[in-house]
């Protein structure tokens, strides 16, 4: 049997295989049954690269076949949160004009409508920035940039990324962080945060030092899906994993008991918007980032959040004489939560050209513009390389080393509480023992 025969026979048995198990999973994501979904389109994924790497030399590029019959020229939107936008888009959008392509750029402020309008379904004339915690078992398109984009980007995505058929393009790395006021002394584990938050004198009318509790409204927050204030379920994910990791039922049960802390100040969630509403009638932001909105304005120590956060805090609010510096996330012994952000193409887009030029002239962006990026980490390696010299990322770049991608899908709040035992914990219904074994 020839090496031609075996190629044909075995690409026959795939598309077989392939096609059997398409008849039980929908091409148009609509985030319904998506456990089942996932599990079937992650067999179906495996299959095809197992088959691939059979017939395939790895290091050779295999260019996507360009769709026949689709348009060169046009419009393109991108949609991304505002908060990353510089003029570095304006100057690829300029090029890109040169070619009969017009850019749109559509801002998004608020990631919760942002999540919300995904779960409806993507809009497939569309390119988006999204959050890698989002994209797992999405129906995304193949992107070509005619080479192999693995070289480029940090070494963070090399599970993600391939030698071709890839359905995403990175953008920037953006760790957890604990951002805190420049006189605050840092400790890496919980018990020591919450002897911070009890001994800590406090004369304002309110302070929430350290932003962790697990409140009753909050988790009737989390049981309708949504969040009391922004990235509030993410970190609550992570923690947990970090916990998990470790395997330390003493740090699980000293998170859970902040609330349980008697002190004059601290939080709950109507105290929480009673404040940040007061303060929305002199700065409309604060109803769109209310947690940002109370670290900015004075009323908090310590607060857990992502590095992209920065961004915001000087798109939408500045003149503060509070200096706010990065210190490392809690519970970091065996790895780093880092959160990538990614452009994606929904699948069957018939803008797909147009979305590979976008690219081409992005990645032709990074050597000329080296202030694409802000406050978070480019994910191209040359622009990375140069930012971590920047004293700010110093704690960071420590951790490097155990950067972990938070790659999930955008059901995964609600898949969390599909398992009873997660809401039951923070409820105190569930031993942290139990809930760890």
């Amino acid at each position: 049997m020839n090496k031609d025969f075996q190629k044909i026979l075995i690409l026959w048995l795939v598309s077989i295989v392939i096609s059997s198990l398409a008849l039980y999973s929908f091409r148009d994501i609509k985030f319904k049954n998506t456990k089942k979904m996932l599990e079937t389109n992650q067999k179906e994924q495996e299959i095809t690269q197992e088959y691939q790497e059979l017939l395939s030399d790895p290091n050779e590029i295999v260019q996507p076949e360009v769709q026949k019959n689709l348009a060169k020229t046009g419009d393109l939107t991108i949609m991304l949160p505002s908060f990353f936008w510089n003029t570095g888009f304006d100057k690829i959008a300029q090029e890109l004009n040169n070619k009969e392509i017009k850019i749109n750029f559509e801002y998004i402020e608020s990631m919760t409508k942002y999540r919300k309008d995904l779960l409806s379904g993507l809009k497939t004339d569309i390119v988006y920035l999204l959050p890698t915690n989002w994209i797992k078992g999405m129906d995304l398109e193949i992107i070509s940039i005619d080479e192999n984009p693995k070289v480029y980007f940090h070494w963070i995505f090399k599970d993600i990324l391939w030698v071709n058929n890839n359905t995403i393009i990175p953008y920037s790395i953006d760790p957890t962080i604990t951002i805190k006021k420049e006189w605050v002394n840092v400790w890496s584990n919980w018990e020591s945060l919450l002897t911070f938050s009890a001994i800590r004198e406090q004369n304002k009318m309110y302070s929430m030092p350290i932003v962790w509790w697990i409140w009753k409204n909050d988790i009737r927050f989390l049981e309708r899906w949504e969040s009391p204030f922004e990235n509030y379920f993410e970190i609550l994910f992570l923690q947990l994993e970090q916990i998990k990791e470790n395997n330390n039922t003493a740090e699980l049960k000293n998170m859970l008991d902040v609330e349980k802390l008697s002190l004059d100040y601290s939080y709950d969630y109507i105290k929480f918007k009673q404040l940040y509403k007061s303060i929305w009638k002199r700065d409309e932001n604060c109803n769109i980032f209310p947690s940002i909105c109370l670290m900015y304005y004075n009323f908090w120590d310590l607060k857990f959040w992502f590095l992209s956060d920065f961004d915001i805090l000087e798109k939408y609010f500045t003149g503060n004489k509070t200096i706010l510096e990065i210190a490392v996330f809690n519970n970091t012994n065996l790895s780093y939560p880092v959160k990538g952000r990614v452009f994606v193409v929904p699948k069957w887009s018939e803008k797909i050209n147009l979305a590979n030029e976008f690219f081409k002239e992005y990645l032709k962006e990074w050597v000329d513009n080296q202030w694409l990026w802000w406050n978070t980490l480019s994910a191209i390696n040359n622009i990375y390389d140069q930012q971590k010299q920047d004293s700010k990322y110093n704690e960071l770049i420590k951790n490097e080393h155990k950067f972990k991608l938070f790659y999930e899908n955008i059901t995964l709040q609600e898949d969390f509480l599909q398992d009873n035992k997660n809401l039951n914990l923070l409820k105190w219904d569930y031993k942290p023992e139990f809930y760890l074994k």
